[in-house]
């Protein structure tokens, strides 16, 4: 009898987790519809044991650590969530979140999609833009005043307001 245990023992060790009708892909389902179901704890084992047994598919393994990301957000855990954008990017380095998502998300999804090198990427400021701008705004006035005749009437100004009683 204890023979057969360890033989049933050995086998649940050794054989893939597929032949229990475990796989990566049930276990992004049930994760899913747990954090559908807002149970964000329970969705979070779930989501890391999909991504541990494997997801055929480049897409299930982005929603797998997407919305692994997204739980831990919710639970508070952000430095979590990092691990698992930056997981998304290195898969697709393309990839972009919906806008119209919690800025929540966004926000620390930007963070981690901004980094390269360990450093902040910054924007370039459109320096050239703004100069253009300021040179296009001050010869419109320029254009404005000589067409009035370059504004040398006096204008009316508001009287002062009368000294309180």
């Amino acid at each position: 009898m204890m023979v057969r245990w360890v033989i049933l023992f050995y086998l649940w060790a050794i054989l893939p987790q597929e032949a229990f009708g475990q796989t990566g892909e049930s276990h992004l389902e049930k994760g899913l519809e747990y954090f559908d179901n807002l149970h964000y704890e329970k969705a979070i084992p779930e989501l890391r044991e999909a991504i541990r047994l494997g997801l055929s598919e480049k897409d299930d393994r982005i929603i797998a650590h997407e919305f692994l990301a997204f739980s831990y957000i919710v639970e508070g855990e952000t430095e979590q969530a990092k691990i698992h954008f930056k997981e998304i990017l290195r898969v697709d380095p393309k990839f972009r979140m919906d806008p119209d998502l919690s800025p929540k998300f966004l926000t620390i999804f930007d963070e981690v999609a901004g980094k390269r090198d360990g450093k902040v990427k910054k924007e370039k400021k459109k320096t050239l833009w703004y100069i253009l701008g300021g040179t296009a705004v001050a010869g419109a006035a320029t254009g404005i005043l000589l067409a009035t005749g370059g504004g040398e009437e006096e204008i009316p100004r508001i009287p002062e307001p009368p000294p309180p009683p």
